[in-house]
């Protein structure tokens, strides 16, 4: 049977995913979306559009879902006019959300009881690398059913990992971005810092490279600090928040001790209470600036 493939959010990563499906040869319905421009344009590569979930749900027989947040993803799932009530049995939905692991518990249960299988697979690399067909994605579910799945995801994807049962695949990118913000927020703190002392940036970063914790990225923040044109760390303070925060929940959850992460949650906090959340990860040296000033 062919695949019709439903994508349900097409903001800057679902659009890229989008695209390579369309190159790739798959039927693929997509839903209106405030992005009217990433519509569009994957409306005239192919893509049918819909007004409604619903559709999508009675017409598809794999659903990928590429949306803000945990709480999206339960009301597309479980919502009154959601997939739950229209989708049929047979059927497979890949969450490539960040998400919270008890939200992706509870949907998934729920889908299983309408024989409908459900996979965490949230995404590593940015816009670019969707658009060329290159993202890491990580996995989490039926390893069983994983083939039937494999040819559409390696449309889009470069590295697949499969890591566990449901809800593994979003504990470990979880673990992935804390760590990432966590050193993507030390390296641009210190470039803001090097750049008011009138450090030569590219000593710096002709010294770290011959040490053995030299980040691949330095070059590219140092040269978006320097003239802030070169496409890098394409995610947004406010999504980097959100990923923080679900990461504290699961942390609190099992009462460990977690001063550096609400260190670093406070930090992204206060960008946001600075008018720069929307934008994207290297404006934090914005944020930097005004402590120094």
């Amino acid at each position: 049977m062919e695949k019709h493939i439903g994508l349900i959010g097409t903001g800057l990563m679902g659009y890229g995913i989008g695209s390579s499906l369309l190159e790739n040869g798959y039927p693929l319905h997509i839903s209106t979306h405030k992005n009217i421009t990433n519509v569009k344009r994957l409306e005239l590569k192919g893509a049918y559009v819909h007004d409604s979930i619903k559709e999508i749900a009675e017409k598809c027989n794999v659903i990928i879902l590429c949306l803000p947040d945990a709480h999206s993803v339960e009301g597309v799932i479980l919502g009154e006019n959601g997939i739950y009530n229209h989708i049929k049995e047979g059927s497979v939905v890949l969450d490539c959300t960040t998400s919270d692991p008890n939200t992706t518990r509870l949907v998934g249960q729920a889908l299983k009881n309408k024989g409908v299988e459900l996979f965490d697979s949230p995404l590593n690399r940015g816009p670019k690398e969707a658009e060329e067909g290159r993202l890491n994605i990580i996995i989490g579910g039926n390893q069983s059913k994983l083939n039937r799945i494999m040819p559409i995801l390696e449309s889009f994807a470069e590295n697949i990992s499969y890591v566990g049962e449901l809800g593994e695949a979003h504990k470990l990118k979880l673990f992935n971005n804390y760590i990432s913000m966590a050193l993507t927020a030390t390296v641009i703190s210190a470039i803001a810092y090097a750049k008011e002392e009138e450090l030569d940036l590219n000593k710096l970063d002709e010294v770290m490279s011959k040490g053995s914790n030299y980040l691949n990225s330095l070059p590219a923040m140092i040269r978006w600090v320097q003239n802030q044109q070169e496409r890098v760390l394409e995610f947004s303070i406010s999504n980097a928040l959100k990923d923080l925060k679900y990461f504290q929940k699961m942390i609190n959850s099992n009462d460990y001790q977690v001063n550096i992460l609400n260190a670093l949650i406070e930090l992204f906090e206060e960008a946001e209470e600075n008018g720069i959340g929307n934008k994207t990860l290297p404006y934090l040296s914005d944020l930097f600036t005004i402590k120094l000033k």
